[in-house]
């Protein structure tokens, strides 16, 4: 009765991954736009450059990765994301 009670291999199908991949692009995928756009505004503003659109979707991809090779510690890797740039944003604002 402990925590690996109810981790089974039935829950690590392909299609529990997939599902996973597409729960992980709901929130990833914000978050990855957020990211880029808080930085070309950073980089238009002060240095009078841009992060080019390839790096969005290679982002996007890794994001998605992620969710499939680890889709049980997904949603902590994108709330520790989270929490970096909060704690990013306070600093440098």
């Amino acid at each position: 009765m402990g925590f690996h009670d109810t981790d089974t291999n039935d829950q690590l199908t392909i299609s529990y991954r997939l599902w996973s991949v597409v729960a992980s692009l709901i929130f990833s995928i914000p978050t990855v736009v957020l990211v880029w756009f808080w930085i070309n505004v950073e980089l238009a503003l002060n240095f009078s450059g841009f992060v080019s659109a390839p790096y969005l979707w290679y982002s996007i991809a890794t994001f998605a990765a992620i969710g499939f090779l680890f889709p049980k510690i997904f949603p902590s890797i994108i709330g520790w994301f989270w929490k970096w740039m909060v704690a990013v944003y306070k600093w440098w604002w």
